[in-house]
């Protein structure tokens, strides 16, 4: 008998949004729920910062990391995920990004017909700082960038809303 594939969140944003903020707190939550979260994280430098601020005893978790995993080398996302979906200790994946990373080429590995049978893309969950989305101005590359994260966000979470006045 072939278990039904798992439910996988992607959960992307820009640099500094509060994806792992949101992370957290899903994971603080997931016990009341019943739900065992297993975990993907990219980190786009040498070193992961978030992976360590996430670690705890017996989360499933995964690292794609020295790049952007939106074009990480030799599969490493789908073998992530596969590895965590073999080691059976979860019920559902999230996938957090580096800020820097496409949704467009992510999710189609996600969807990709060797993975199907093992996942299922339920949503792609954005982060969006409101307060740096609200003004104008700043590097071009880092708004259109922004703007391909929230184009293909299922769920938009905006964040630092208590720094946003009446006009933004």
């Amino acid at each position: 008998m072939t278990s039904a594939p798992l439910p996988l969140i992607l959960l992307s944003g820009f640099l500094g949004a509060g994806k792992t903020t949101l992370l957290l707190r899903w994971l603080e939550e997931s016990p009341a729920t019943g739900r065992r979260l297993g975990v993907v994280m990219n980190e786009f430098g040498a070193e992961s910062v978030d992976s360590r601020l996430i670690d705890r005893p017996g989360l499933p978790l995964q690292q794609v990391a020295g790049g952007c995993i939106c074009c990480a080398p030799d599969n490493e996302l789908p073998n992530a995920v596969s590895r965590l979906v073999k080691e059976g200790n979860c019920d559902a994946l999230i996938v957090e990004t580096s800020g820097l990373a496409d949704p467009d080429n992510i999710i189609d590995v996600l969807t990709d017909p060797d993975l199907l049978p093992m996942v299922r893309l339920q949503a792609v969950v954005t982060v969006v700082d409101g307060a740096w989305y609200a003004k104008p101005g700043g590097d071009i590359g880092e708004r259109v960038l922004a703007r391909r994260q929230v184009e293909f966000a299922h769920v938009l979470c905006v964040s630092k809303c208590d720094r946003l006045d009446a006009t933004d």
